[in-house]
């Protein structure tokens, strides 16, 4: 009925599993060029391996055989690294629904081919980590038919830039200025340092250590982080960075979506532990708004984890919550030999 085989990174391959994922969700388009670069770009010293689902013969369903209709992938989280942990991900066309849950369904053959390859490393894995939208009760229902328990949730939400309405947040713009901090772009900030790179990857070093996650905050190269500069959704003119004397002290930035240039995406924002309370990540916000609604589009998306203070300040400039996504964890039983 299906099987699953090697990705072989032809372009045929990219825009099917680019065309299921934009199918599966169309409120979170990808490109064929972002998910390329990515793959392209990711640090081989971790383990990740990419998978076609494709109809088989003889099938239930009218199709000739070798269509793909899914897609599966796991591997090792370089930013939360611990060898004996891995995540797992699964996309089915949805066209394909009927094949995906059951007896001898897509999600038992996937599970199964997963747990085999990666039982055959070393050390063998000790967690099995997934994400889960809270909307998708098929594959919430699966999980834990599997074992997995929920570990952590994050609320994804969503500004209308037409209908923002900065004013009530200005005494806090006021207040950041008052205390001598200067909100930069990108741009600004290569005019004014030489090593601004490096500043930014101090900034967001520290800082990350700070993001609410389930694993441990892994400091990556800065060759490694270097990276992000030349994603194709970068936009340098959307960074926000907060300049304190000669120290950058915070930042926000939007990202492209290619996809959807009407709805562009919030990275990271972020404050050194020394200058938290002071308005500047509403201070940043209000900038990366500005430049959104200056550039055309008109929504902004976030993510943060619920108990995030961050999430906190989205709701007060006006977000609104969308569909959570889940963490999910399993923990494996290793067998030695």
């Amino acid at each position: 009925m299906f099987k699953i085989r090697p990705f072989n990174s032809t372009d045929e391959e990219y825009a099917r599993i680019v065309e299921i994922n934009n199918a599966l969700w169309p409120d979170e388009l990808n490109t064929v060029e972002n998910l390329r670069y990515e793959d392209e770009e990711r640090n081989p010293t971790f383990f990740f391996k990419r998978l076609i689902i494709e109809l088989d013969y003889p099938s239930l369903v009218v199709e000739e055989p070798g269509k793909i209709i899914g897609e599966t992938w796991c591997g090792q989280d370089q930013w939360e690294y611990d060898p004996s942990r891995y995540f797992f991900g699964l996309h089915v066309d949805p066209q394909y629904g009927q094949l995906e849950y059951g007896q001898n369904s897509i999600s038992t053959a996937v599970m199964a081919y997963l747990l085999n390859l990666l039982n055959n490393r070393r050390p063998k894995p000790k967690l099995l980590t997934t994400h889960c939208r809270e909307d998708k009760t098929g594959r919430l229902n699966f999980l834990k038919e599997q074992g997995f328990t929920e570990e952590m949730r994050f609320q994804d939400s969503e500004l209308d830039v037409t209908t923002f309405d900065p004013a009530p947040f200005l005494d806090r713009v006021r207040q950041v200025k008052s205390l001598g901090i200067e909100i930069l772009t990108l741009p600004e900030l290569k005019t004014r340092f030489d090593n601004w790179m490096e500043q930014l990857y101090e900034l967001d070093m520290e800082t990350a250590r700070d993001e609410p996650t389930t694993g441990e905050f892994t400091p990556q190269p800065i060759e490694e982080y270097a990276k992000i500069f030349n994603h194709p959704a970068f936009l340098e003119d959307g960074w926000m960075i907060a300049v304190d004397g000669g120290q950058c002290v915070g930042g926000s930035d939007i990202w492209n979506n290619k996809a959807d240039p009407q709805k562009l995406n919030t990275g990271f924002t972020r404050v050194r532990r020394s200058h938290r309370r002071k308005g500047i990540a509403t201070a940043l916000k209000l900038a990366t708004i500005q430049y959104v609604q200056q550039r055309g589009a008109t929504r902004i998306i976030t993510n943060n984890e619920e108990n995030n203070p961050m999430y906190q300040i989205n709701v007060k400039l006006g977000f609104k919550p969308r569909p959570a996504w889940l963490e999910f964890h399993k923990e494996l039983k290793v067998k030695e030999g």
